[in-house]
């Protein structure tokens, strides 16, 4: 009798762990041991953010854009004449007065007839600088010797002809007047126009003869001494005879300027 109770006590045991088994593995009792084959939502595989199926064609990666290069910028040249204002005023006159068959000689003639008929003379400049110099006479088209040597030379220099200072030594007060070098050798050119009682003399492209004979005559007739004396030291060495192709070029205007006077006297 005790025997059948302790069997009994275990058989009870044994059927309640089977059910434990049996609702913690998800089965019932016909499917012990039975590997189910419905696939749930969660081990479909994945088709889209995942993994490719199998036979699926990898998607491709977008390219990567290449950045573009940020422009270089182009640096502002440096002014012809050495200041901005200046170039546009050189430029200005230029473009009126200079045309694309002219010769060095002849452009060089343009620079010196519009110099020496465009500025009225006048006192008491500006001499701070000959860039100043130049603006007054290209600018406001006024001034003495000074103004009329810088605004030569900011036209000269402008068109690529080299040209110097020269200063007069002795005399009665200063002088300036420039040398200039069209590519025959360098010749002395004064844009300023002389005083009415002055002797006459054609002082576009002249050599230090043609200088120092035109002084004599000047302290000889009118008293004024040291008209073109200067000191050649450190300045570029002066041509002493003049190319066919300048004496055409001084030829030109002065039988441009005698016509000018007949007509004038006739009038």
């Amino acid at each position: 009798m005790k025997i059948n109770r302790i069997f009994n006590i275990v058989l009870v045991i044994l059927v309640v762990l089977v059910s434990v088994i049996q609702l913690s593995s998800g089965t019932t009792s016909g499917e012990i041991g039975l590997k189910s084959d419905v696939i749930t939502e969660d081990e479909k595989p994945q088709t889209d953010g995942g993994l490719p199926t199998v036979g699926e064609k990898p998607a491709e990666p977008e390219p990567t854009p290449t950045p573009t290069p940020a422009p270089t910028p182009t640096p502002n040249p440096e002014p012809i004449t050495g200041d901005k204002e200046l170039d546009e005023l050189a430029k200005n006159i230029l473009d009126r007065i200079i045309t694309e068959d002219m010769s060095k000689y002849e452009q060089a003639k343009a620079v010196y007839d519009y110099v020496d008929g465009s500025i009225k003379y006048s006192a008491n400049p500006d001499k701070s600088s000959w860039i100043n110099g130049a603006k007054e006479g290209l600018g406001l088209r006024q001034g003495d010797c000074f103004t009329y040597y810088a605004s030569s030379r900011a036209l000269l220099t402008y068109l690529g002809i080299e040209n110097e200072m020269v200063c007069r030594e002795g005399g009665r007060g200063p002088h300036w007047w420039n040398l200039v070098n069209c590519g025959e050798g360098w010749y002395h050119f004064d844009a300023t126009p002389r005083y009415e009682k002055m002797p006459d003399f054609d002082s576009f492209m002249f050599t230090d003869e043609q200088a120092a004979d035109y002084t004599y005559n000047v302290a000889y007739y009118r008293g004024y001494p040291a008209y073109y004396t200067f000191n050649g030291e450190g300045l570029p060495e002066r041509a002493t005879e003049f190319s066919d192709e300048l004496l055409a070029v001084k030829n030109s205007g002065n039988a441009e300027e005698e016509a000018a006077a007949e007509a004038t006297a006739e009038g």
